[in-house]
């Protein structure tokens, strides 16, 4: 028959602390890896109620960061909004490399993430920049096709304006061209009447 082994709450405060800070060193380090190759007598499951209770405190004591305290690095650390990666990477931007690590490990983060969120964010400045160069352009185009229309509009009532006129010179020709007609046809009807 086995005995169930009691452990004082220092022990367990203390072998959280020891799980939090190796698993700071090995990001990738699992609650099971690490009992087995230290604790293989104590149960993983009492091992995870413990650190639910434990990891929030022992975790502050060590000085852990929350993230480094939640194991959150990587992809998860990158899942940061942008507005939180450019403020960070401006508070960064002045800093040493040793006060830059320092940072990092405060807030539990590598500097490999500080360059890619930098990047992230200079892209983002690209991309408005560029969207401003559209807007630009396109308001320019917009101004174009504007005057051009005017031009258009303006050639239109040009083009109107000597439509009629032609009409105005066809009926003065065929006024003319009636007159002329009608002179003709009294100067035969009077040549006619001269002759007799």
């Amino acid at each position: 028959m086995s005995r169930k082994s009691s452990y004082d709450q220092k022990f367990k405060k203390s072998l959280v602390t020891e799980f939090l800070t190796a698993r700071r060193g090995d990001p990738d380090m699992t609650t099971c890896s690490f009992l087995e190759a230290r604790y293989p007598d104590i149960p993983a499951s009492t091992f995870y109620v413990w650190i639910s209770r434990y990891k929030a405190e022992a975790g502050a004591e060590a000085g852990l960061s929350p993230n480094e305290i939640e194991n959150k690095y990587g992809t998860e650390a990158n899942d940061l909004p942008l507005g939180t990666k450019f403020e960070i990477v401006m508070e960064t931007a002045g800093l040493s490399e040793e006060d830059r690590g320092a940072y990092c490990r405060q807030k539990g983060i590598y500097g490999a993430d500080l360059e890619r969120w930098r990047q992230e964010v200079l892209e983002w400045c690209g991309q408005k920049e560029a969207l401003s160069g559209l807007k630009q352009a396109y308001n320019r185009l917009k101004d174009k096709e504007q005057t051009h229309t005017d031009v258009i509009d303006r050639q239109k009532d040009e083009i109107s304006r000597l439509n009629k006129e032609v009409s105005e010179h066809h009926r003065i020709l065929a006024d003319y061209a009636t007159n002329i007609t009608l002179l003709e046809n009294f100067h035969q009807l009077f040549k006619g009447k001269e002759d007799d």
